[in-house]
């Protein structure tokens, strides 16, 4: 019941880490195109990289803190940041302008995050050996 605890705080920090990088990212995307350093067409792509930015740490943060597999455990963090995505786009946008975008974004944030739990995970084994 423990591990099932840990689970649900690494998702619902991941989450929130999440949320919180996106909105930061936001924020200082707009405060940069109001100021006119930036233009809008570039603001998309700068947006783009803030999402897999968001998604990347979302991920790592519950395979950090999870009781399951990386891949079930990435599987469930996406679906959970996709559906705030959509909910999140439905209530505030309503037309969802460049969902497909973000959608990308989101699957490539995941394959980066699954490929880094990957190569960075489990302890090294290390052989014992005899000295004679």
């Amino acid at each position: 019941m423990k591990l099932i605890k840990n689970s649900a705080k690494g998702y619902i920090f991941g989450t929130c880490a999440s949320l919180t990088v996106i909105l930061l990212g936001i924020g200082v995307l707009s405060k940069m195109i109001v100021s006119g350093k930036i233009s809008d067409s570039v603001s998309g792509y700068l947006l783009t990289v803030i999402v897999v930015l968001g998604v990347f740490i979302a991920n790592i943060i519950a395979v950090k803190n999870s009781a399951t597999g990386v891949l079930i455990t990435i599987g469930i963090q996406t679906t959970m940041i996709v559906l705030l995505l959509l909910f999140s786009g439905l209530v505030f946008d309503g037309n969802f302008q460049n969902i497909g975008i973000r959608l990308v974004s989101v699957i490539v944030g995941t394959v980066f995050s699954y490929i880094f739990c990957r190569r960075n995970g489990g302890k090294s084994k290390k052989k014992k050996r005899r000295y004679s």
